[in-house]
Order: C-alpha cells, then structure tokens, then sequence
C-alpha cells in the first residue's frame, strides 16, 4: 500500500510548471485532486465494508462512505433504493411486499449521529484533550414547540447555544432542545463528544463525535424498510467510498498502483496547464491501465444473479389456479 507520504513525494514533481516541493501547500491540493480522479474513475480499491447497529430502523453513514452498493440486515441480504425511490409512482415504502429487505437513503443532512429524545434534552460538550481558551461549539436548532432557539453571547444576541470545549468537564446549555438543525465547532486538538442531558444532570444520551478537523458537520441517514424491524439490530454496507477531509503522513490512501498514480498525476497536470489533447490522451491511457487492474484483481467465480424476492414468480402462490378464476369471470 501507498501512504500518503508517499504520494506528495511521487506528485510533487507534477504539481504546477516545474513541480513543487512535497511540503508545500499547493502540493496538498494536488495531491486531492489527483486521488479524486482515480477515484470517480473506478480504480481498484474504492470499495469497503462498513458495520453499524440501527436503532429504530435507521442509521447515520459516516463521512467516508460515498454510495452504499448492497446491505445485510441480521445477515438477510437487501436492496439499496436512493432518494428518489418514495417518489416513484406504484411505490408505497410501507408496504409490506414491496420494501422487504430493503432501506432507503434519506434526502435531508443531520448534523448528528443520533437525535435529541423525543421529550427534549440539553445539548452538552466534552473533550479528552487539552483545548485553546476560544475552542467552543454552537448548537443551532428549535425548543419543543418547533421555535428557532436564540440566546445571548458577550452581549450579543447568536443563532443556537454557545458552548466551550473543556478538558474532561461537560459544559451543558441551559435551553432545552427538541431538535438540533445545525453544529459548527471550532478547529480542535481531539475529538469532542455531543451529548444530550437530562433534567437531572444525570441521564446521559450520546449523540456525536466529532474529529478535530470537522467543523461544519453533515451526516446522511438510511431508513430500514423492513417489516417489523427489531429497535436494535445489526447492519453491514458494501459501498464506495469517498477521501477523507484530512490525511497525515503515514496514513494509507486507497490505491497501491504507483504506475498508475504517476500516470494519473501527469493527466491533471497537463489539464492543469491548458495542454487539452496531451491530458485526453493520458485519460485514455489512465482508463485502460485501470481496467487492466481490475481485469487483474478481479475474482473469476462468475457473475452471480440476483432476484428481488418479493415480485419474484416464486413468490406468486397458485397462479395457475388464480388465472383460471379470472378466465372464468371474463
């Protein structure tokens, strides 16, 4: 595998006219850019297995999944429907036939793992680290009775609730949320931990993590369209991923073909410098090396076929008997 150390070192020379130094900012870019294009082009290496735990049928993706592809359900295999699938005319996402083992991507962003209780809670802040005196967090969103929530800060008044991150303490708002629309927290050193507090300081309902780098957090949620679904229960997603907001020096970046990374790092370099037919031929020539890849790697177990259960022939109890009730009528 290739670290992303590694990367700047090989990109650098590509980056701009006459290349830059492995350490330079723009060389950061570079690098991105270049990794984003191996990517929307299918290289060899886009695909993870990610495991959650639903609760009450549904759950928050993380940021490095891109587009679940397959799910399993307690071990059932189901069907990944997008956004657009309650839209459809003939589809009812509460029948029971037509969503079995199946979930559904939700259109809205949540800036939240998981939601406040439906009885309200007190949005709260903690940290494992050490922070600057300014490192704070603003939670915005409405009361129980759906009104804009608005309080004062240093004699002004702000959108949300202002909240300072402290080494191992809980800073806890004052103002009961219902529901909380948006979060914005400053760079920090470590994670810092969202909660939700009760009336009495004590009962604790964990809604968030958040990475030093985040700053502006928004989440996709999938909703389980199967039928009595237990509250808790085990999910597994198959799906392309998406590059994380930051990489550190030693971290592994998605894609171990250096032939091929250097290739690519050409192709956005010569786009980069208006040379148009040179960078169309190196896209082509970065295609085929890709797809020589995955022809490589490929497992040669065949083509499997898949079939949705529900509206499946076998599915269709006594249709011969069925038919012959409605010739009769006619």
């Amino acid at each position: 595998m290739i670290t992303y150390g590694t990367a700047k070192k090989i990109l650098s020379r590509y980056q701009g006219l006459g290349g830059k130094c492995p350490g330079d900012d723009e060389t950061e870019l570079f690098v991105k850019q270049v990794l984003q294009y191996l990517l929307y082009a299918g290289t060899h290496g886009n695909e993870r297995k990610f495991c959650f735990h639903a609760v009450q049928g549904c759950f928050t993706l993380p940021s490095e999944l891109e587009v679940p592809l397959k799910i399993k359900i307690d071990g059932a295999v189901g069907s990944v429907w997008n956004r657009w699938f309650e839209y459809h005319s003939g589809n009812n996402v509460d029948d029971p036939c037509l969503a079995s083992n199946s979930v559904l991507e939700e259109p809205n962003r949540y800036p939240t793992v998981y939601d406040v209780p439906a009885c309200g809670g007190y949005p709260a802040v903690t940290s494992v680290c050490e922070e600057a005196a300014d490192a704070h967090v603003i939670v915005k969103g409405t009361d129980l009775t759906g009104r804009v929530i608005y309080t004062v800060h240093k004699g002004e008044q702000i959108s949300g609730v202002y909240l300072t991150i402290k080494k191992g303490r809980i800073t806890a708002s004052d103002v009961k949320f219902g529901k909380i629309t948006e979060v914005y927290k400053t760079p920090t050193k470590g994670y810092v931990t969202l909660l939700s507090m009760g009336e009495d300081d004590c009962t604790r309902k964990f809604l968030s993590d958040y990475s030093p780098h985040e700053e502006n957090p928004s989440y996709r949620r999938i909703k389980i369209l199967t039928p009595d679904c237990p509250p808790i229960c085990r999910v597994s997603v198959l799906g392309r991923i998406r590059l994380k907001d930051h990489y550190a020096e030693e971290d592994l970046i998605p894609f171990d073909n250096v032939y091929l990374l250097q290739v690519a790092g050409q192709t956005v370099n010569a786009m980069y410098n208006s040379d148009t037919q040179n960078a169309l031929a190196k896209d082509q020539y970065v295609k085929g090396l890709i797809e020589t890849e995955g022809n490589y790697k490929k497992v040669n177990n065949g083509q499997p076929i898949e079939i949705y259960r529900p509206l499946s022939s076998g599915m269709a109890m006594d249709a011969r008997r069925a038919g012959r009730r409605l010739f009769r009528r006619r």
